[in-house]
């Protein structure tokens, strides 16, 4: 059906090559291989991403709601792509600092959750109610098929050019990007008058009173808190660990082994259904971030950058990324048929803002730890988030269900 809309394959294109951009780790390679960062001022940098989205999360997706969506996104692209051009000047000219890095990573985040907003609203905009499961499979698929190339590419291209390729490539996808959905001609339809619209802070409020009214909701909102917490540390030292850490690793290798993890997340994506259509919602959800902790564990537990160490690093991407996944697709599933449609964005908006707030907490743990202790302490206390996810939908009524008849009302 949607191979004839010209306007959606405009935005699937456009936001396919943001995507590959943006997974290339251009950020993260040029603080490691440019700025030569320590494991304190990697977690800083993730921190520096992931704060915004925490600082103004909530207030995004209210305000998203009173603005006309695509040329939003538009900017946000563009800025983006500025910010990204500046660093690769910067260190083209060789006067970046890892302060430049900070403040381009916090405004690069603040632009990212815009973008993000207004994205998840506009889609109904171009494409049919009937036909939205489609569009969302076909650049979910997009993303997994990204993560697996765009690790990859990232990193051959600092190993054989430069981390100043990567953040050139990026800040060009997000041209791409912009320019793909300036050629999209759907009309928009125009924002809310602005008085018939509610104040954004009781917005805010009715929104964080939902998630929390109803058990089952309630225990999603927790394990997105804890598993966000576990991305948040893991993700901060992983890439020091495997590469100028204890495990040596090229950054061509790096990025062959976290492709793999885009291509189990393709397999994720089609197990998801079928393990709740065999076991449950509730069962599959529980298995899904069991299997994901275990194999998180698989990250510190790598010996070296031999074979074995090689093993564990590909077994974690294998089984973890396709666990992951099964959770994902069955938590949005559930969460969606539990919350009304005119709720839908502000417990959208408030999971994202909890899980960022918690994330860059992780963070800055593992770089408190990696800095006292050692990196595989950090990246244990990842998993510990992970596992505790599970726990969270285990024992809650979330665990008991099986099938997804249609929306349970929340009002």
């Amino acid at each position: 059906m949607l191979w004839q809309n010209r306007d959606f394959l405009k935005l699937w294109a456009g936001q396919t090559v943001s995507l590959f951009g943006t997974l290339l780790g251009a950020l993260p390679f040029t603080a490691i291989f440019i700025i030569h960062a320590s494991a304190m001022e990697m977690a800083l940098l993730s921190a520096a991403q992931m704060l915004p989205g925490f600082l103004a999360g909530l207030v995004a997706g209210a305000w998203v709601d009173r603005l006309r969506r695509r040329p939003l996104m538009i900017a946000a692209d563009l800025g983006r792509a500025a910010l990204l051009g500046s660093i690769f000047v910067a260190a083209w000219f060789d006067v970046l600092r890892i302060e430049h890095l900070f403040a381009a990573a916090f405004a690069t985040g603040a632009l990212t959750i815009l973008f993000d907003v207004a994205y998840h609203a506009y889609l109904p905009t171009i494409v049919e109610p009937r036909a939205l499961t489609e569009g969302n499979a076909k650049l979910a698929a997009s993303a997994s098929v990204a993560e697996a190339g765009s690790f990859s590419a990232g990193g051959w291209v600092v190993q054989f050019a430069s981390a100043q390729a990567a953040v050139l490539a990026d800040a060009l996808s997000f041209i791409v990007s912009a320019m793909c959905l300036g050629a999209i001609r759907a009309p928009e339809p125009q924002p809310s008058p602005r008085g018939e619209r509610e104040g954004i802070l009781p917005e805010i409020g009715e929104g964080l009173r939902v998630l929390f009214v109803d058990p089952a909701l309630r225990a999603l909102a927790l394990a997105n808190i804890a598993r966000h917490f576990g991305y948040g540390a893991i993700g901060a030292v992983i890439l020091l660990f495997v590469t100028e850490g204890e495990l040596g690793m090229s950054p061509g290798l790096v990025g062959v082994i976290f492709a793999v993890g885009g291509v189990s997340s393709l397999f994720g994506a089609g197990l998801a259904g079928r393990a709740a259509r065999r076991f449950g919602v509730g069962p599959a959800m529980v298995c899904g971030l069991s299997v994901a902790a275990v194999a998180s564990l698989c990250i510190p537990l790598a010996p070296d950058s031999s074979l074995t160490g090689i093993a564990f690093l590909v077994a974690q991407q294998l089984f973890g990324d396709a666990a992951d996944t099964v959770f994902d697709i069955n938590e949005i599933s559930l969460r969606q048929a539990l919350v009304p449609a005119r709720l839908l964005g502000r417990i959208e908006a408030s999971i994202r803002f909890l899980s960022l707030g918690v994330m860059l907490l992780g963070a800055l743990a593992a770089g408190v730890i990696a800095s006292q202790v050692d990196l595989r302490a950090a990246l244990v206390t990842g998993t510990m988030g992970m596992a505790a996810a599970s726990l969270f939908v285990l024992f809650s009524p979330a665990r008991q269900v099986r099938t997804i008849d249609g929306p349970k009302g929340l009002h």
